[in-house]
């Protein structure tokens, strides 16, 4: 499973690659701050109208316990689109001063039926294992979004408009395609009792209380920096920042496949080697980040363009953030697959105020070095936290679920041997 999973999103990983690409250097600084800050408060909004619900889903539907979940889902879609749509007209038309982005930014909402269903629908496939059509989805949204872009930058016509309707179109492709995929596996008739539909919805509810405001602050905290960034300073730094912030993420793929299994596997409650899978995650995350920090002024220049190599110093202090983020979401995935979520509340509510404290204090200061260095020391308490929480509660001493063994590296030695054993094995069959 992680395997497959790891393939798509190494896919994934170099169609982020090359979209992040595209968009910096065809925009530039400042119209990479403007596209920003025209998906920032749709973005941020349609998240946080999740509600953990996406969570619910996923436990709930591994479990079977949804008599019909494409008419849950479809319902459920439907009754958070419209207070999203609601606040984020609110929101726009108060925060943003160019009518313009104000209009693009209003047309870009319009994606939030799209993405509940779609975030939804791939909930349930992880939920039940099927990364099949988990991994297919997900592609169909950066598949198609890669496609728009690359016809953009042929056409090189209304810019910034383009990439605003790309992502739009995107999330809708990817709404079908998880579509498809769902109506195929559920052999159950469409429609059933509203008294038994009720009944699925407040299930999904009820099970979602426990994720609900963890929910909400892992998307407020993801949105805050960007956030805090345009009260402070021009819209050519959050350009900045979001580039420095994409390339430090950019392992992300590579860490969702992780998470996605970590929490299958949580929730199946089977017997895996979870110190290890621990212990070789964060080895991954560190040997990456590591590389990617001593070539950070070189591969930025030639990406992006020179024109953000003006701030490197920030970049590298994005990259350690980076390495405690992703470190800190193996424990926690794990956790949060055990139905447990107080202590992602409390691990965001400690990044959040670290993160405003400090963007207040350092922004001023030091630009956006001083969002990095807050960022950069939010994300390092929160990965102590958890950290210490995840072994206590499993008995696993904490150097063994940080520091790898030498049999780890024979153990995957072994894994990459097998599997391409059974690779070659089903080619020749």
């Amino acid at each position: 499973m992680i395997f497959e999973t790891t393939v798509t999103n190494f896919l994934i990983l170099g169609i982020n690659f090359a979209t992040s690409i595209l968009a910096a250097r065809l925009l530039g600084p400042d119209g990479r701050g403007a596209l920003a800050l025209v998906l920032l408060y749709p973005q941020a909004v349609a998240n946080i109208g999740l509600l953990g619900i996406d969570r619910s889903v996923s436990i709930l539907g591994g479990k079977k316990e949804l008599s019909n979940p494409v008419l849950a889902i479809a319902s459920i879609s439907l009754a958070l689109t419209v207070p999203a749509i609601i606040i984020i007209y609110s929101l726009v038309t108060l925060q943003i001063d160019d009518p313009e982005l104000v209009k693009l930014s209003l047309v870009y909402s319009l994606y939030t039926p799209a993405l509940y269903w779609f975030l939804l629908t791939i909930s349930w496939f992880n939920g039940l294992g099927h990364f099949r059509e988990y991994n297919l989805s997900r592609f169909a949204f950066y598949g198609s979004y890669l496609a728009l872009l690359i016809t953009l930058w042929v056409t090189k016509d209304s810019l910034l408009q383009g990439f605003v309707y790309a992502n739009l179109v995107s999330v809708y492709v990817a709404m079908f395609v998880s579509g498809l995929f769902i109506f195929k596996r559920v052999r159950r008739p469409l429609f059933i009792s509203c008294s038994t539909l009720i009944q699925d919805c407040i299930s999904i509810f009820k099970k979602a209380l426990v994720f609900l405001l963890p929910s909400i602050l892992v998307v407020l905290a993801t949105r805050l920096d960007q956030i805090i960034l345009t009260n402070y300073l021009a819209v050519e730094y959050l350009g900045l920042f979001v580039v420095y912030l994409a390339f430090g993420r950019l392992i992300g793929p590579l860490a969702n496949a992780i998470n996605v299994n970590i929490f299958h596997f949580s929730i199946s409650e089977g017997k895996y080697n979870i110190s290890r899978i621990m212990r070789i995650s964060i080895f991954v995350y560190f040997a990456s980040l590591i590389i990617m920090y001593g070539m950070a002024p070189f591969a930025i220049g030639l990406l992006y363009g020179s024109e953000y190599t003006t701030h490197i110093a920030s970049a590298r202090i994005l990259l350690v953030s980076s390495f405690f983020f992703f470190a800190s979401q193996v424990f926690n995935e794990y956790l949060k697959g055990r139905s447990q979520g107080v202590q992602d509340t409390i691990s965001q509510l400690l990044y959040i105020v670290i993160l405003v404290v400090g963007g207040y204090v350092l922004i001023p200061l030091y630009s956006i070095a001083g969002l990095a260095l807050s960022m950069a020391f939010g994300d390092f308490i929160k990965f102590v936290y958890l950290l210490l929480l995840f072994s206590k509660k499993t008995g696993f001493p904490t150097h063994t679920l940080v520091f790898l063994r030498k049999d780890d590296l024979v153990w995957v030695s072994f894994m990459i041997k097998l599997k391409l054993s059974n690779m070659k094995a089903n080619a020749h069959v």
